[in-house]
């Protein structure tokens, strides 16, 4: 903390109107306290305390040296907690609806406590009080983070609070870790058996195992004229070739010409989407890099939409660079998702 700091959150903590809403909500996640709305600017934020059962250090540390393995562990069990107010769509009443431009949350003890200082001044200003049976009167801010949501437009008075205000927000990241070994082998079948994170029984049947050139895809996608005709109506000729040159440069950074991947079919019952990986991949650490690099998500959509199974039928890509004759690949069933819902909740 600094003056040049201190007098930017003074600055920012000048609103021209604030509400006070004083709510507590509990959801599976944990408490959240509603304390008000502020607006400044014309830009109109619901401000909301949230309980948090980590500290801001977990959630930092470690962060390098770290295998692809741990990484991705750590960004699934990020999306399970993640805050109600985060993935809120919009706010809804019997007298309007107000959509979210976005949301920004931050540990209380990561700003040195200024940010949450100013605004709970202002608050307490305008009348916040909390009660002595609020779960917040004694909890400590370490455990505490502010999340700011922004309402969608210009606002020249704040909304009303309603009590029949409700949330249309997303549904969690529903999906888990499995980390089940499997050789594929080009040409075989397989199946696999293994439980969701709830304890469901699924079973994944793998339909047919090969080996996928994607340099060969690529070359035929954007020498077809109908595909160029349908991005040409939206881009230009010089911006299509920039976008051409940027996929082929982005794919010999991952996958060298001579060089392929090995891609799956199956279908999942119950059906959520897999993901699998090269299992040397998994458990190595990365080099660092230097200078700019380019990535790009390889997508498999089979050609039927359903398997011999009767279920959807879906493709899987495992991005490791292998010769045209392998036959086979060490990999890992390493986790499944399912598709994000939208849903109301009553605030």
């Amino acid at each position: 903390m600094n003056y040049q700091y201190f007098q930017h959150l003074y600055r920012q903590s000048l609103y021209d109107e604030i509400k006070i809403i004083g709510k507590d909500i509990k959801r599976d996640e944990g408490w959240y306290h509603i304390l008000g709305m502020t607006l400044k600017n014309k830009q109109a934020f619901l401000c909301v305390i949230e309980m948090m059962d980590y500290t801001w250090e977990e959630e930092e540390c470690c962060l390098e040296d770290r295998t692809p393995r741990h990484s991705m562990k750590h960004h699934m069990e990020t999306q399970r907690r993640e805050s109600l107010f985060l993935r809120i769509r919009e706010l809804q009443c019997k007298d309007y609806t107000c959509r979210i431009a976005g949301a920004s949350s931050g540990s209380i003890k990561h700003s040195d406590y200024g940010e949450a200082y100013f605004m709970f001044l202002r608050m307490v200003e305008a009348g916040w009080k909390l009660s002595e049976e609020s779960v917040f009167y004694d909890m400590e801010w370490d455990s505490c983070s502010i999340t700011n949501v922004e309402l969608e437009g210009e606002y020249d008075h704040l909304p009303e609070w309603t009590e029949d205000m409700q949330a249309l927000v997303y549904t969690k990241q529903q999906g888990g870790i499995i980390e089940q070994p499997v050789l594929l082998e080009c040409g075989k079948t397989k199946e696999l058996e293994f439980s969701l994170s709830d304890g469901t029984p699924a079973h994944c049947y793998i339909n047919k195992v090969f080996v996928f050139n994607m340099w060969e895809e690529q070359e035929k996608k954007f020498a077809d004229p109908n595909y160029k005709a349908r991005i040409l109506e939206h881009i230009s000729e010089e911006e299509f070739e920039e976008m051409k040159k940027n996929c082929f440069k982005a794919l010999e950074e991952q996958c060298p010409k001579e060089q392929c991947f090995v891609a799956i079919y199956y279908e999942c019952n119950p059906e959520v989407n897999l993901n699998f990986y090269d299992t040397e991949y998994l458990d190595t650490i990365p080099e660092p890099r230097e200078g700019s690099c380019s990535s790009m998500a390889v997508m498999l959509r089979p050609e039927q939409k359903t398997g011999v199974h009767g279920l959807p039928l879906k493709g899987a890509v495992i991005q490791k660079p292998v010769s045209k004759d392998t036959d086979s690949l060490e990999a890992e069933l390493f986790s499944y998702n399912k598709k994000v819902e939208q849903k109301i909740e009553q605030l």
